[in-house]
């Protein structure tokens, strides 16, 4: 658990306002948001999302995936889904990593 702390004390300083925010290496975002959302519809492209503080809801047609510290997200394709931050606050913000996936490189690890 000290290394998700830690995590989320690099998130919170590299993202001092809500939004995503560029982590300085291409394709690593850094993701704030200090209140909970209403459900956002989106095509979520291939990724893995590790949230460092609060949580996520995201559902895909009839299945819901929550996902917090505990839990990771990854998408491998780019997918329809609806998502929303379900825990978050002024004092314990929402802090996540996501890291976007190459699909040329998913498809050609597939292959091997």
């Amino acid at each position: 658990m000290q290394a998700i702390r830690e995590l989320a004390d690099l998130i919170a300083r590299h993202a001092p306002s809500e939004g995503m925010h560029r982590a300085g290496v291409p394709g690593m975002w850094l993701i704030r948001s200090d209140r909970t959302t209403e459900p956002l519809h989106v095509v979520h492209a291939p990724a893995v999302c590790i949230i460092a503080q609060g949580a996520k809801l995201v559902s895909l047609a009839d299945d819901d995936f929550q996902y917090d510290p505990a839990k990771y997200l990854v998408v491998s394709v780019d997918l329809p889904v609806t998502g929303c931050v379900t825990q978050a606050s002024v004092e314990e913000p929402y802090l996540c990593l996501r890291v976007d996936l190459d699909p040329q490189l998913l498809a050609a690890l597939d292959l091997e």
